[in-house]
């Protein structure tokens, strides 16, 4: 299975593939402004990968990164704070929400949990500064197990919902 992300345009009547429909992907367009700007995850060919598959073949890939579609290409937002190296395609990072001004994008990344060797999602957004998408991270409740993701956003970005998994015992 194989999501391409699209965008529509009422105006014009048309629809428009926004990712490459030749290769696998897992793109997503999550919102878009009334400028055409689409945010939302893609492939993203700066990070390419190598996965193995459970019969021990190994894929090379690219991994799913959070990301800004605006005249006709993606905007790669990265991977946040993390900096192991991936092993699924979609252990990257997500755009979610885009505030009023489109200068912050929140979505979430993935981080490694301490002492373990899975990811966790963590809550981030990105803000463009002088011509650079700049990260930060968000704070999270004590006891998540699996993550944090920010699902929307306020119109000037500072303020977010979205959900936690809280571990108990």
């Amino acid at each position: 299975m194989q999501n391409t992300a699209a965008f529509w345009d009422v105006e014009a009547n048309t629809v428009t593939s926004i990712t490459d429909a030749n290769v696998f992907n897992f793109s997503v367009g999550n919102k878009v402004t009334d400028e055409g700007i689409v945010i939302g995850n893609f492939p993203d060919p700066n990070y390419p990968i190598s996965v193995t598959n459970d019969d021990g073949t190994v894929t090379e890939d690219l991994l799913i990164s959070a990301g800004v579609w605006k005249d006709g290409e993606w905007t790669s937002l990265g991977l946040g704070d993390y900096a192991g190296p991936p092993t699924s395609i979609t252990g990257g990072s997500a755009a979610n929400s885009i505030s009023l001004d489109g200068k912050v994008i929140s979505g979430y990344t993935n981080t490694p949990v301490p002492g373990a060797t899975n990811l966790k999602l963590s809550p981030y957004s990105w803000t463009y500064n002088d011509g650079v998408w700049e990260g930060q991270a968000w704070a999270e409740p004590e006891n998540v197990t699996q993550g944090s993701i920010i699902l929307d956003s306020s119109s000037d970005g500072q303020m977010a919902a979205g959900w936690s998994n809280i571990g108990y015992g």
